[in-house]
């Protein structure tokens, strides 16, 4: 039976370039809809063959013990088919598994031309022929693009985000969406100041997530100075 997961509302979860933004919310994403949830997943960077390949390397290393490492195989070896003889059989019980999670996770390809007014018809079309609310998440906040009339990034992000919050009250649904931050809060915890160009995220977002390296709380990031060693 589907599990009730999160409150309707806006969720933004920022956190550095390449430290696992994409990866995080995609497995969240999975699980979500093995208990029930219908996702859509927009991505408007990473194509769905990534998408699907990295869901099911993570499913290889899952046996009726729980997890094992040493049944691992990658996405890239599942994508180039280079998958050593004694996994394959994993590989196939993987694929097997994520048939049931793929009825529910809908991957949309988006690119620069991919706007909030078409992620708003998507959504409303989805639930109008399925009958269900579904959780909704965006890959990534920066790419999204404005009004020609935005003089400049900051207004068109805090434009983006203020129409995604509506989104998600209009049809009382939780919509995630992925941003970057600025680089200059690369070596300093998390706060709002860090979500890059998007002053309106602490006054619109529902929930606001960091994602940031342990080291980031060491004693050395509470000196002004010590770059390098940073």
């Amino acid at each position: 039976d589907k599990i009730t997961s999160l409150y309707p509302g806006l969720y933004v979860i920022g956190g550095l370039s390449t430290l696992g933004k994409t990866t995080f919310i995609h497995q969240m994403a999975d699980q979500l809809a093995e208990r029930g949830e219908h996702i859509l997943f927009f991505s408007l960077e990473m194509a769905t063959l990534e998408l699907v390949t990295k869901s099911l390397a993570r499913l290889t290393i899952i046996d009726e013990q729980g997890y094992n490492f040493d049944n691992a195989v990658s996405g890239l070896q599942i994508r180039l088919n280079n998958i050593p003889s004694r996994n394959r059989a994993r590989v196939q019980q993987a694929i097997t598994r994520y048939e049931g999670i793929s009825r529910r996770f809908n991957i949309i390809e988006g690119n620069f031309n991919t706007n909030v007014d078409t992620i708003r018809q998507y959504i409303h079309d989805y639930i109008l022929f399925n009958k269900v609310s579904p959780v909704v998440i965006i890959d990534y906040l920066q790419i999204i693009p404005g009004r020609e009339q935005d003089r400049n990034d900051k207004e068109r992000v805090d434009y983006v985000v203020t129409e995604l919050k509506r989104i998600s009250r209009d049809f009382n649904i939780s919509v995630i969406v992925v941003s970057s931050l600025n680089r200059s809060n690369y070596l300093t915890p998390i706060d709002f100041e860090s979500y890059k160009e998007s002053g309106g995220i602490e006054y619109t977002a529902d929930v606001v997530w960091g994602l940031q390296l342990q080291a980031i709380h060491d004693e050395i990031f509470n000196s002004q100075a010590k770059i390098k060693e940073k």
